[in-house]
């Protein structure tokens, strides 16, 4: 089945902040299985994520030399959601995307991604709180493959000056406290 591979490359891309599966085609074929089978994965980012991307392709195709899967690299963020909007529009979305975080929900919503958790997909080395970043009303549309770390850098000097003292390992509630 389609949905089956495309749950398997999700898994083994592992580039992008979100790859969600698009729900709208199937095709009676596995992983597993000698048939082939072609799969379409489009991403946004650099130059960078480009190369890794097709790299982790080359990869995935040849643990599965029955599947093929055809790059559609978009650099450029903005042009990237413009163009995948009107595929799904047009019922003509690729297998596998990248998703962003404000944009999961929509798609979801409007039926545009496959539900993962349907899916035999072993999810049991990614933290349970990792995996919830990929779900929209109980349902897994995305594995994240990495999460942000949101992160703080300041001068302490400039803080003592402005007649703010802040403990060498602030706490989040230290932060809001000072700085209120």
């Amino acid at each position: 089945m389609r949905k089956s591979i495309v749950s398997a490359l999700t898994l083994i891309i592992t580039v992008g902040p979100l790859l969600a599966a698009c729900g709208n085609q199937t095709q009676s074929a596995s992983s597993n299985s000698n048939q082939p089978v072609n799969l379409t994965f489009d991403w946004w980012g650099s130059t960078v994520r480009d190369q890794m991307t097709k790299q982790a392709i080359t990869d995935f195709e040849k643990l599965h030399p029955n599947i093929t899967v055809t790059p559609e690299f978009d650099g450029n963020f903005t042009d990237y959601f413009q163009k995948l909007s009107t595929q799904v529009s047009g019922g003509n979305a690729p297998d596998v995307i990248q998703m962003d975080y404000g944009y999961i929900k929509s798609y979801a919503d409007r039926g545009a991604l496959l539900d993962l958790s349907t899916q035999n997909i072993d999810l049991t080395n990614i933290a349970p709180s990792v995996v919830d970043s990929g779900k929209v009303n109980g349902k897994l549309y995305g594995i994240p493959n990495a999460l942000n770390a949101y992160t703080i850098v300041y001068d302490p000097a400039m803080f003592e000056k402005a007649g703010i003292t802040l403990s060498t390992r602030p706490t989040w509630d230290e932060w809001a406290k000072d700085l209120n």
